[in-house]
């Protein structure tokens, strides 16, 4: 199985496996409403890293993405990765939970 664990432009994470997206989690960093699509429960560690967060403490939000995704998939991060408008950043990671 494939998966793609990605974060965009726009503060988006999103989970990706065989091809299909299966959670999404939209403004997760600025907005009062976080839009949530798909089986959130593939992002359930991701959630309790915000609940953990103050509401106006946007650099951990923005941690708490990449360190959801270190630990997800094994694949370090650079914070400058996102430092271009709309860069999006795109982790593919062969894990097979069998």
């Amino acid at each position: 199985m494939d998966d793609d664990l990605a974060l965009q432009g726009g503060h988006t994470i999103l989970y990706a496996a065989d091809g299909k997206i299966r959670a999404r989690l939209r403004d997760f960093i600025f907005a009062e409403h976080i839009i949530q699509e798909g089986d959130q429960s593939v992002l359930a560690g991701f959630h309790a890293m915000l609940d953990r967060l103050d509401r106006e403490d946007y650099r951990g939000k923005r941690s708490a993405a990449f360190a959801f995704i270190e630990a997800s998939t094994g694949v370090g991060l650079e914070g400058d990765w996102l430092d271009v408008e709309e860069a999006p950043v795109i982790i593919l990671d062969n894990w097979n939970p069998a």
